[in-house]
């Protein structure tokens, strides 16, 4: 499977770990997040390849990678909003300020708008943020801590309960490449 280094550090090539996995990779279809197709073009969460160098160190988040993404959406409402504050005005002739209420609906409707580009994905979604139903990880296809690097080449969000499934199919892989070495 592997050639050790030391007490937790291995190292080897993809296909053996596949090979001789305890169980099967996962193979669920995540629900698919539009940063994925935006920045990376993955629809699904693809098996790592090459070879693997396992150092015992845990996997660090790879949240990092959704600024550029919430700058993008956050820009698409901004034009959204210019937008409609301009038509209020044109509207209402001789108005100088808002009526009271009207950037509010002025911000929800533009919300409205940019999640209906996504396919309806809630705004809290959207901006990958946590809690409240939008429960979105970073899942690194190829682990930091089996050598991969984190970069937003090597990441796919997929929701936290998927993302569990991949995560432990690496830690029982890790615990039973070490038993055998």
């Amino acid at each position: 499977i592997g050639g050790r280094k030391g007490a937790e550090h291995f190292t080897g090539p993809w296909n053996k770990v596949f090979a001789h996995a305890t169980r099967p990779y996962p193979q669920c279809t995540p629900k698919v997040h539009p940063v994925n197709t935006i920045m990376t073009g993955k629809t699904r969460v693809p098996r790592p390849s090459g070879t693997y160098s396992v150092e015992g160190k845990s996997t660090r988040g790879a949240k990092k990678h959704t600024k550029a993404w919430r700058r993008k959406i956050e820009k698409q409402l901004k034009n959204i909003k210019d937008r409609k504050e301009k038509e209020w005005l044109a509207a209402h002739p001789g108005k100088q300020e808002f009526a009271e209420g009207v950037k509010d609906e002025i911000d929800h409707e533009a919300k409205k708008e940019v999640e209906s580009h996504y396919g309806g994905m809630p705004w809290r979604e959207l901006l990958l943020e946590q809690g409240q139903g939008a429960d979105w990880e970073g899942h690194h296809i190829h682990p930091i801590n089996w050598g991969g690097e984190d970069r937003v080449e090597n990441t796919i969000y997929i929701p936290k309960s998927q993302h569990t499934l991949y995560s432990s199919w690496f830690e029982d892989q890790k615990k039973a490449i070490i038993a055998v070495l």
